[in-house]
């Protein structure tokens, strides 16, 4: 008898095939093809009643009639408490030999005959349908379509889903006990039967749970261009915003400008100031505005700090005398006093520095004669 099958296991004696199938039922044995030869006299489903055959394990029984033609019938149960389920496997002759079925283990055993399947789903069916709408119609969702496959497999297969919520700890991860939590570890416990939610395969999970299917693929790819040439783009700098953008920037700088030069002139009561002109006035403002908007962004210490820094500048360059550098001989004294002093050597006996410092023309030419009389 040539079979393509693996090795079937023949029984002939009902003592021992009984025990073989109490050892058959702990151990799962559902990898090798069991062929039983039932005698004349004996009925399958009595014989039957009260032994579980899994529904993956492929059980052959084969009965002779008269004209010793042997016919094979395949035995099983969708589940423990099922009735058994009989399908015609083929028939063995003499003549012509075994006729064996065209399809395969699984299209044979394709109807599971309303078997409840606990299947772990975020809400239950009408919910998941409206909270996931949405996705659908924007050619996606990964959990609508995995939802939509359980759905179409058991209008296929025929069997019945109840849906039970998610883990609390997502899809779960192996703690150090070695158990799981969340949907892994509700599979893992009998909890469930299936679920429909979206997870990453991994060779943990495979091991975990019975069967692990991929249905989605992702793939990410990292995509480079080499820089064939140096090409600079004097606009880019105007990129970051639109032109309308730019436009109403520009005009609120120069209305700030023409306001500030405009305010400058008519409250500032120097006349140095006045004879600026309102232009001047206008172009010094716009810049002040200008280093405003520049300044944005930026901490206010370290504004703090620019501005203390362009302030001592600005006095080394007044007074003609670095920050602790003096002539010798002469000990540190308050910068107000080295001014006095200066003005002292200098035979100024006029009116106070502070009402001279208001004359820009006169406290500069006092300064120089100053420096030129101090540099040794």
């Amino acid at each position: 008898m040539h079979y393509s099958f693996p090795p079937p296991t023949i029984i002939t004696i009902t003592n021992i095939f009984l025990r073989f199938f109490k050892f058959l039922y702990l151990r799962r044995a559902s990898g090798a093809v069991w062929l039983y030869f039932l005698e004349k006299n004996s009925h399958l489903e009595e014989l039957f009643a009260n032994i579980d055959i899994p529904f993956d394990c492929e059980f052959l029984v084969a009965r002779q009639e008269d004209d010793h033609t042997v016919f094979l019938t395949e035995v099983y149960r969708i589940n423990a408490s099922f009735p058994i389920h009989t399908h015609h496997f083929g028939i063995w002759t003499t003549l012509s030999g075994p006729t064996l079925p065209t399809i395969g283990f699984y299209q044979r055993r394709n109807n599971l005959q309303g078997l409840l399947f606990k299947t772990i789903c975020p809400e239950v069916e009408l919910l998941l349908q409206k909270l996931l709408k949405d996705n659908v119609q924007n050619n996606g969702g990964r959990d609508y379509f995995f939802y939509q496959v359980w759905m179409i497999l058991s209008e296929i297969v025929n069997f019945t889903v109840e849906f039970t919520p998610p883990g609390a700890s997502g899809n779960g991860v192996l703690m150090d006990n070695g158990s799981w939590n969340g949907n892994v570890g509700m599979l893992q416990r009998g909890e469930a039967d299936a679920t429909v939610e979206s997870l990453t395969m991994t060779s943990l999970r495979w091991q975990a749970v019975d069967l692990v299917s991929p249905l989605w693929n992702e793939r990410k790819y990292m995509i480079t261009k080499a820089v064939t040439s140096l090409e600079l783009s004097w606009t880019s700098l105007f990129h970051p915003f639109s032109s309308s953008l730019w436009g109403a920037l520009l005009a609120t700088m120069l209305l700030l400008s023409v306001s500030l030069g405009v305010m400058y002139q008519a409250c500032h009561h120097c006349a140095a100031s006045r004879r600026n002109g309102l232009v001047r006035n206008i172009c010094n403002s716009s810049f002040y505005v200008f280093s405003s908007f520049c300044g944005q962004g930026t901490y206010l210490s370290d504004v703090l700090n620019i501005k203390s820094k362009e302030t001592r500048n600005a006095y080394r360059i007044l007074v003609g005398k670095p920050e602790g550098k003096r002539p010798q001989g002469r000990p540190r004294r308050r910068w107000v006093d080295n001014i006095r002093m200066d003005l002292r050597e200098i035979e100024w006996d006029g009116m106070d520095w502070i009402d001279l410092a208001q004359d820009r023309d006169k406290w500069r030419a006092l300064v120089n004669t100053a420096m030129n009389f101090r540099v040794p």
